[in-house]
């Protein structure tokens, strides 16, 4: 599959995925206009939007796109929160339920996330299968951990949000300690892929990484063995 980062981390997310016939967004976490220009202004190729919560880093322009008529999938809860659950064009699928996007076969599955005031913030992963490749890829992002297991995935975005070694665990403040209930670390990361089918991994790209709590260089060292390519955007 092909992957374009057009933004992720903290200040906003966006991925476009395709298999070269299908085209799609994983988030839209940006502005409207910066996604038409990450995307060279071809977003007439672009059908359908995945948006995993209603966090303004991922849906930033969310309400707009499907006001514009893109095919969105989202949580239920995601949905209400954006006030997008009575927009015919919104989806809002049980995690497991496939659903059919031109060549491209989605699976969306639970994530373990919080909102800033301590509540569950529902957030969903997808699996994403292309018919015309036999690929799969997978993304997750803000997230503690993945409960589910996977086997068979050829490409992965995956969070690596913050190291454990560059938490200062005495002076912690409560934006850390939300970061650490919340989101994902390398050393997470390093076990999910551990326990994972890796055998058919290609490209494995670490996502939405705090700019002050992750090195970039010891995340390539520690995520060398699980696939034959790995970016860190």
């Amino acid at each position: 599959m092909e992957i374009t980062v057009i933004a992720t981390g903290s200040s906003g997310n966006c991925y476009r995925i395709s298999d070269g016939v299908t085209a799609i967004l994983i988030e839209c976490g940006i502005k409207y206009a910066d996604i038409i220009r990450g995307l060279s202004y071809k977003i007439t190729e672009i059908g359908t939007v995945l948006v995993s919560h209603h966090h303004k880093d991922h849906a930033l322009c969310a309400v707009e796109m499907a006001k514009c008529g893109f095919d969105m999938i989202m949580p239920p809860e995601t949905a209400f929160n954006l006030c997008l659950n009575d927009t015919p064009n919104v989806y809002t699928p049980a995690p497991g339920k496939q659903c059919l996007v031109g060549t491209l076969v989605v699976v969306p599955f639970e994530l373990t996330h919080y909102n800033s005031d301590g509540t569950e913030c529902p957030c969903y992963g997808y699996l994403i299968g292309s018919k015309n490749t036999g690929e799969k890829l997978l993304f997750s992002t803000d997230t503690a951990y993945i409960k589910n297991q996977f086997k068979g995935v050829t490409h992965m975005l995956l969070e690596v949000n913050y190291m454990e070694s560059m938490i200062d665990e005495e002076n912690i403040q409560e934006v850390e300690k939300r970061r650490i209930k919340s989101h994902m670390s390398l050393e997470t990361a390093v076990e999910f892929l551990k326990s994972t089918d890796t055998t058919h991994l290609e490209e494995l790209y670490a996502i939405h990484a705090s700019k002050t709590r992750c090195d970039k260089e010891t995340v390539l060292r520690e995520l060398a063995p699980y696939a034959r390519k790995v970016i860190v955007p």
